[in-house]
């Protein structure tokens, strides 16, 4: 009996860490990954064009989900507009749960999405005819849940963010001819 406790501890000790190994990667929530919207696949299995190209090269590790969409990063998502892109008010389409920015009003332009809770500085991404998102959002989608809040913020360009407004879900918002049109450099999902 004295030599089998030896090995029993081993076991014990192999099982257990092993189970830590496992919870760990399955609870690790920066592996998880929000639901893609409906309809859009994993992988076009074509050759992305340039513009998803030059994208894919500026973000490495993004990968092409849908014939105009990259995931830049986990829970953040950029559409590029195509000859089939609803124009009018009808074309605001934002996965349900997520927080879309566009660069034309209406819904229509490029469009930046993002899942995650938390603050967004959009000088962070490039906008894909030039310089960087912040100061090209022109119309929004707060699509998460039913009374999730976002807020939207300007640099001052000194020190600090300033509260533009904001936006209840489920709404929309066209900033033509407001102030804050082509002004948010910040948001704050949730």
């Amino acid at each position: 009996m004295i030599r089998s406790q030896p090995l029993f501890r081993n076991h014990f000790i192999a099982i257990t860490t092993a189970s830590m190994m496992i919870l760990a990667t399955v609870l690790n929530p920066a592996q998880a990954q929000p639901a893609l919207p409906t309809g859009v696949a994993t992988s076009t299995g074509t050759q992305p064009d340039a513009k998803i190209q030059s994208l894919l090269d500026r973000y490495p590790g993004s990968v092409v989900v849908s014939a105009d969409t990259i995931r830049l990063a986990p829970g953040v998502l950029l559409t590029l507009p195509t000859a089939s892109t609803v124009i009018g008010p009808q074309a605001y389409s934002c996965a349900y749960e997520w927080v879309c920015l566009y660069s034309e009003a209406n819904g229509e332009g490029y469009k930046l999405s993002f899942y995650y809770c938390g603050f967004e500085d959009l000088g962070r991404w490039d906008f894909p005819s030039g310089g960087k998102w912040n100061d090209k959002t022109t119309s929004i989608y707060n699509h998460q849940t039913d009374g999730t809040y976002s807020i939207f913020y300007n640099w001052n360009g000194v020190n600090a963010w300033d509260q533009l407004f904001g936006l209840t879900a489920p709404r929309t918002r066209n900033l033509v001819g407001t102030s804050n049109n082509d002004k948010i450099d910040g948001i704050h999902v949730c």
